[in-house]
């Protein structure tokens, strides 16, 4: 088929949409249209009262967060703990048992591999 075939067989298509499309439905989509043109409202707008409620519910709400966020750095803190001590039991054991060294390179090596994909991750997920 020749280029002109092909626009020709486009105007076709294109024409039988437009023509089938429902009145309704190009009334809506000029709406719309319209609509996006204009500033939008904001129903939420509170600047000229003081809604009692709304501000306990907001207190109550960044308190919830504030235990949640400390609840995360203490867990972190444990964990970060938990390890340090398990580190040291290994390197310890390793020390004592030479057969266990091997493992405990291993491990060590794994595990730092692991921290780095975590933190190679992490920050092209922020990149983006």
């Amino acid at each position: 088929m020749s280029q002109q075939e092909l626009e020709q067989g486009d105007l076709e298509v294109m024409g039988m949409v437009n023509g089938h499309s429902h009145p309704d439905a190009a009334a809506a989509a000029q709406e719309i249209a319209d609509a996006a043109w204009e500033p939008a409202q904001d129903s939420n707008d509170v600047t000229g009262t003081h809604d009692e409620e709304l501000c306990a519910k907001a207190h109550l709400e960044v308190d919830r967060m504030h235990r949640k966020l400390k609840r995360m750095e203490a867990m972190r803190a444990v964990l970060s703990v938990v390890a340090c001590v398990c580190i040291a039991a290994a390197l310890v054991a390793a020390w004592y048992v030479p057969k266990l060294l091997i493992w405990v390179v291993n491990f060590g090596v794994l595990a730092c591999g692991i921290a780095a994909a975590v933190k190679i991750d992490k920050y092209i997920r922020w990149w983006r």
